[in-house]
């Protein structure tokens, strides 16, 4: 049998990832994030550790689990769409006038799967008074290319509009995962 294709459970995760990105600002401001002498419930360490954890594992195990959707699809020779609709900004030595190129929602969730470094940076507003701060929904990632020569890569994306991609995906395929799951070998063992 092939993995079982939870549409719902990834868009869970996706809505969740997707909210975490977009709540950033409203509840830094809230909880006074960055701004230790008024921090309340949670420090800017706190903030920093349980945002870098769950977007660090709701990002990986989506990036596996839409590769092998995508890859079932594929073995079914089921045809869908990968538009290239993510801006992925290339940073540190490798950045040159702040070029971007666009990548599609795949390319991403194999960049998730073999970074070295996972990043995201926190960010703040001068249209506050004091010195909040939180995760703008950016990610940051690194590695090295497969092969002999090794080159480095690194970018920056917005985890939104991969999310959004991701939806897309799952939205405009659901029927076919549907027909995936029911046509499993083992299906009759647990009927």
């Amino acid at each position: 049998m092939s993995h079982y294709i939870d549409v719902i459970n990834l868009k869970e995760k996706i809505f969740v990832l997707n909210n975490l990105a977009l709540s950033g600002e409203s509840f830094s401001t809230s909880y006074c994030i960055g701004v230790s002498e008024h921090q309340k419930h949670y420090s800017d360490l706190d903030y920093h550790h349980f945002t870098k954890s769950l977007v660090s594992n709701y990002a990986i195990e989506l990036a596996v689990k839409l590769r092998n959707a995508s890859e079932l699809l594929q073995e079914g020779n089921i045809i869908f769409e990968k538009e290239k609709s993510i801006e992925c900004y290339n940073v540190g030595n490798l950045a040159e006038n702040f070029e971007s190129k666009k990548h599609d929602f795949l390319y991403i969730c194999d960049k998730i799967i073999h970074a070295k470094k996972f990043r995201i940076d926190t960010v703040g507003s001068k249209k506050y008074d004091a010195d909040f701060k939180w995760w703008n929904g950016d990610l940051t990632l690194s590695g090295t290319a497969p092969g002999k020569k090794k080159l480095p890569w690194e970018f920056f994306f917005s985890i939104k509009i991969w999310c959004e991609s991701a939806i897309v995906f799952l939205n405009s395929n659901e029927k076919h995962f549907k027909l995936i799951n029911q046509q499993a070998e083992d299906r009759s063992v647990y009927s």
